[in-house]
């Protein structure tokens, strides 16, 4: 993330770096195992590849289920505070504004001020003795034209008044907004050490798992093992209703953490287009369909790749540390490049979009289907 200068949060950018460095070490391989909707609890402590099947699958869902609401609660506080960044440049545009029209109207008062103590005495010293009727006229004249300025002044210096204590209520939106931002920096920094810990637990659960299985894979009791997870995986499908429909026979790209953050405030009125899987940096991004691809170099998105699939979808890879091999035409499943933190990023991972010929929609359903 980051954000366009301003002068009282410019700082709140150097927590986030040191998020991205703690994240690019955690050992978050390519085969995460099957994803949660986590709603909360912490990481689970280390067991040994000893423990019973079981016993090791729950240590997995207990991992994967407080990675994800790691990262889910990173994405509420990140989101927030690109909120709350765009609006404290908004007050201080409305204070430096507020500013400028005092400036105007402070040098308005001070210019009647000259003029009425000029205007005192008659601007002569004394009253002629005698007048004439001419004279009477332009006299009558004058004090018409000093009442109808007179009158504006005073407008003036009303607006003023009420100026100054606007301004002053501004300020002090500004403090709070900016106690705020400090606030919730304070949550990311704790965020971001609850977010690395969660994802290598996860990864180190699922480690633990593979390699208990590999031990069993000839046995009776792991095919009944693979037939409860795979009625439980369709079970938690179905219970979860997530939005909008999987696309058909599509692959998981990168093996993560990731919550449902599409549609997600970003600074500058604009709304997360994707969803973001936190992985480890070099971690092997796959085709999700056989198609043809290209590579770019873009400014938000750094490493890019686009996948022209061979349904009509395009799909979106953003943030890669690198490519693997050239454009070219691909085949489902192949490697295509690597997690990264490129262009706006603050974290390894891998923003990814579904671009349908109606418009983006929300890639979460497929994740969560195939990953």
């Amino acid at each position: 993330m980051r954000w366009t200068p301003l002068p009282a949060v410019v700082r709140l950018g150097l927590p986030l770096v040191a998020l991205s460095l703690a994240l690019a070490s955690a050992p978050v391989g390519a085969a995460l195992g099957a994803q949660t909707n986590g709603t909360g609890g912490t990481g689970a402590t280390s067991a040994p590849a000893s423990g019973s099947v079981a016993e090791l699958e729950q240590r997995l869902r207990e991992a994967q289920s407080a990675s994800n609401a790691a990262a889910a609660r990173y994405q509420r506080a990140t989101a927030s505070l690109e909120t709350l960044v765009d609006e404290i440049a908004g007050v201080e545009r409305r204070i430096a504004a507020g500013r400028e029209r005092a400036g105007e109207l402070r040098l308005i008062a001070v210019n009647r001020a000259v003029t009425a103590y000029k205007q005192r005495d008659g601007g002569s010293g004394a009253p002629s003795p005698v007048l004439g009727s001419g004279d009477v006229m332009r006299q009558v004249r004058r004090n018409t034209l000093l009442e109808l300025a007179n009158a504006k002044d005073n407008a003036a210096i009303a607006e003023l008044r009420a100026l100054e204590e606007d301004l002053g209520v501004q300020k002090a939106d500004l403090a709070s907004k900016r106690a705020d931002a400090e606030r919730l920096v304070t949550r990311l920094d704790a965020e971001r050490a609850t977010l690395a810990a969660t994802v290598a637990d996860a990864q180190s659960a699922y480690d633990a798992l593979v390699e208990r299985l590999a031990r069993e894979a000839a046995s009776r009791a792991e095919a009944e093992r693979r037939a409860r997870l795979a009625a439980a995986k369709a079970s938690r499908e179905a219970n979860a209703a997530p939005p909008g429909t999987p696309v058909a026979g599509f692959q998981c790209p990168v093996r993560g953490t990731f919550t449902n953050d599409f549609g997600d405030p970003r600074s500058g009125g604009r709304v997360h287009a994707g969803i973001d899987i936190f992985a480890a940096t070099g971690t092997p991004l796959f085709a999700v369909k056989s198609g043809s691809v290209s590579f770019a170099q873009e400014g938000a998105g750094g490493n890019a790749v686009y996948l022209s699939g061979s349904d009509g979808n395009t799909y979106y890879y953003a943030h890669l540390s690198s490519y693997a091999g050239s454009s070219r035409s691909v085949a489902q499943g192949e490697v295509i490049g690597y997690v990264g933190q490129t262009g706006n990023a603050s974290a390894p991972h891998l923003h990814f979009e579904i671009r349908t010929p109606g418009g983006i929609v929300n890639p979460y359903a497929s994740l969560t289907a195939s990953c």
